[in-house]
């Protein structure tokens, strides 16, 4: 594929997507237990089937198929042969329209329609300039950026990652999560998980005090607030009998 953008030449190559066992011809003997295979991948790849409504989804969908195609020891003309049954409508039916020979020419037609360079630079762009909503929390937010950074694979390195979640954090939980981060947090050691949980806790700490803040005042005026103090007589009578 001809691409624009150098940063996205790995993950729009087809070479990317290219099997271990790049055999394109089946063995007549092979056909009767291809079946088979499919059975056993396809509960690997359960909630992985490609079905176009996230289209930049077939980018971790291709790099789960060929994962767990070379685990299980396919040749690329095998993979082809039972590639139909990892797919959900309506891709399906598109893909049976077309004259996919080979894996190679199976992966760039999923490429070209279903990730052209233009949806991925709009991808990027979207992601760097993501934030979190007023009505979300921290660890919603986390995920829907681990979400949306999934569908460009290996593309964002997990240090820009980090980097974007911290900075779409709203304050004042991220005054306090930048203040608080040390250099450790930023190696590749570190999964964004643990940043997502730490934030998490500077977050209920804020609602807390934020609570706090909120019911404070109520419980000074409880507390104010005049007593009235009723007169008495000295035979404890009612002091009010003479007037009713």
């Amino acid at each position: 594929l001809e691409v624009r953008n150098k940063r996205f030449t790995s993950l729009l190559s087809v070479d990317t997507y290219r099997l271990r066992d790049r055999t394109t011809a089946i063995h007549p003997d092979q056909v009767s237990s291809l079946s088979s295979t499919a059975a056993v991948i396809r509960p690997r790849l359960e909630g992985s089937f490609f079905s176009g409504s996230t289209p930049l989804g077939v980018l971790p969908f291709l790099t789960q198929v060929v994962r767990v195609a070379n685990q299980s020891h396919l040749s690329e003309a095998a993979l082809l042969w039972i590639f139909e049954d990892f797919l959900r409508s309506p891709v399906k039916e598109a893909f049976r329209l077309q004259p996919n020979e080979f894996w190679p020419s199976a992966v760039h037609w999923l490429l070209t329609s279903y990730a052209p360079e233009t949806a991925i630079e709009e991808a990027v762009r979207n992601l760097q300039m993501t934030a979190q909503r007023p009505t979300e929390s921290v660890r919603d937010f986390g995920l829907r950026v681990q979400q949306e950074a999934s569908l460009l694979g290996s593309l964002i390195p997990l240090s820009e990652l980090k980097s974007l979640f911290s900075q779409g954090i709203q304050d004042p939980v991220r005054s306090n999560f930048v203040a608080g981060q040390t250099a450790a947090e930023l190696s590749d050691n570190v999964p964004l998980t643990v940043l997502i949980g730490r934030a998490e806790l500077l977050e209920r700490g804020s609602n807390a005090t934020v609570g706090d803040a909120r019911t404070s005042p109520m419980l000074h005026r409880r507390i104010s607030r005049p007593v009235i103090s009723v007169p008495t007589t000295d035979n404890d009578e009612n002091p009010f009998d003479d007037e009713m």
